[in-house]
């Protein structure tokens, strides 16, 4: 599996390290898991410097919808590591994540994503957000390895 996570709930952060190829299902289950945890109100970085984002355009069209369906509820700050080829190729996808109500920032490196991250403040969850999770893959529920 690709895409591992770690969830931190001290410091109330949900970190995502990807490597290699990751596809449509690796992303799913990391959503999952976010959603299942009660984490989409935590500090997200998601780190994608050293993988390859092969979504095709149906793809990125189901994971925007999903994204979506979560936007009713509390999400926490968002940075994204991306190269800069990944965030053209991704810009839609971006898009979509840009509309939520929560602050997004894409940068180059994992350092400037936590200092980012750690000058913005944590939510609270709102009330049944774990159960707003909206559609889920049908791949079912696996727990990632934690990030180093």
């Amino acid at each position: 599996m690709p895409v591992y996570w770690k969830i931190d709930s001290e410091a109330q952060l949900f970190d995502v390290q990807c490597e290699g190829a990751v596809g449509l299902a690796d992303l799913q289950r990391m959503l999952d898991a976010a959603a299942a945890s009660g984490a989409l109100h935590y500090r997200k970085l998601f780190d994608a410097e050293s993988a390859d984002l092969s979504l095709s355009e149906d793809e990125m069209m189901t994971l925007g919808v999903r994204l979506r369906t979560l936007q009713g509820t509390a999400l926490g700050p968002l940075a994204l590591v991306l190269r800069d080829e990944q965030a053209v190729a991704l810009s839609r996808l971006l898009g979509i994540l840009a509309v939520a109500r929560r602050p997004i920032k894409v940068v180059r490196d994992a350092a400037s994503a936590r200092k980012w991250l750690e000058s913005r403040p944590v939510l609270q969850a709102l009330s049944g957000d774990t159960a707003a999770v909206g559609p889920t893959s049908d791949v079912g529920f696996q727990s990632g390895r934690p990030a180093t």
